[in-house]
Parts: structure tokens; C-alpha cells; sequence
């Protein structure tokens, strides 16, 4: 289970739902000692925002919509504990049970953009508008974290992640035919879960 959140223009907000909870399954294969390749699905969430600008006489009211969901990853992950990785620690001393994660990947996402505004000048309705937007593409990730062996087979873990440039790309299409590329977002997550060890 995660927690994620993003960094929303606040200048003319009216609301923000910046953050949000989801969750990610995965598995990792060992690759060699304390290196595993991690893959898995991982949802980022939805965030939305509605804003409300004034210059002179044009009031514009907009509503914006991300949707990111749907996403899969593989990275590399070092991982291992205190007593793996220094001489002296018991492994069934409170610090040998202590492992440390530092990941490294790609995530695959499947991103849906709205928008839709309305313009007013002097108080009457000029026209509204909209636009929307979905496509895949990949982001680079990183994360850092530690956990705490529970048993021969549980591992509690803590970790944190950064996803670079979610959406970046999308062509957002307008309802008069004209189009926008999003630049993209970072999603910050902070995870708490179990790992089972086949």
C-alpha cells in the first residue's frame, strides 16, 4: 500500500486533490546475491484540480482530470541486510535483521488527461471548451528504503519512489481541433508492505 502524491499548480486553484492511496503487486527474481530484477503492477492514482482566473473582464473556470492507474515496472533492486553486508552482525541480532533496498527502473504507464473551461467576459459565457488525452510510455524511477525481517520468510518494508516525467508526451486534444503536449509529472510515493520470500 502506498502513498502518492504529485505537485499541482496551486496559482488560481480553487481545489486540489494532489495525493491519493493505491497499491502495487510485484515479484523479484534473484540475480545474483543481493541484486534482483523486480517487475510488477503499481497504481499511481488519480489527481484532479479545478481552477478560477480573472484578468480584466475574462474570467476562465477550468477543471483538469490525470488519471495514472494503470502502470507496469521492472527495475533492479540491491537489497540486503545488515548482516549480509557487514562482518560482525549476528543475523538474528536486532540490527543483522535490518536490510536496506536502493532501486533503479522503468515504468511502463497508461496515462488518461481531461480538461474542460469555461469563458466569460463581463460575466457572459463566450464559449466553453475541452480536451482530452491518453497514451503509454515509459518513465524512469528510483527508489530508496529499508525493512525489517519478521521472519525466515516476511519482510516489512518502507520505501520511497520518484516517477520521473509520468505522461510526458500526450497530445491533449482540443475540441477545436487544435492540440497541447503535456510535459509530464513526478509522482511521489511512500510504501509500506510485505515481501514473501519462495
Amino acid at each position: 500500500i502506498h502513498y502518492s502524491s504529485v505537485n499541482l499548480d496551486e496559482f488560481g486553484a480553487t481545489s486540489l486533490e494532489d495525493d491519493t492511496v493505491g497499491f502495487s503487486l510485484f515479484a523479484a527474481s534473484r540475480l545474483y546475491k543481493n541484486l534482483y530484477l523486480e517487475y510488477g503492477y503499481k497504481d499511481l492514482g488519480e489527481y484532479t484540480a479545478d481552477y478560477d482566473f480573472t484578468v480584466g473582464s475574462f474570467r476562465l473556470v477550468e477543471s483538469h482530470r490525470a488519471d495514472f492507474s494503470k502502470n507496469i515496472y521492472t527495475g533492479l533492486v540491491l537489497k540486503g541486510s545488515f548482516a549480509e553486508m557487514f562482518d560482525g552482525i549476528e543475523h538474528n541480532s536486532g540490527l543483522g535483521k535490518v536490510y536496506l533496498h536502493a532501486g533503479l527502473g522503468a515504468l511502463l504507464w497508461s496515462a488518461k488527461l481531461e480538461m474542460s473551461g469555461e469563458l466569460y467576459d463581463s460575466g457572459t459565457l463566450l464559449s466553453p471548451y475541452s480536451g482530452t488525452g491518453d497514451d503509454n510510455g515509459l518513465s524512469p524511477y528510483f527508489e530508496l528504503g529499508m525493512g525489517y525481517q519478521l521472519n525466515t520468510k516476511l519482510i516489512l518494508n518502507l520505501i520511497f519512489s520518484t516517477y520521473f516525467d509520468v505522461g510526458k508526451g500526450i497530445n491533449l486534444q482540443r475540441h477545436d481541433g487544435s492540440q497541447e503536449e503535456y510535459s509530464g509529472i513526478d509522482i511521489d510515493t511512500a510504501s509500506l508492505g510485505l515481501t514473501y520470500s519462495f
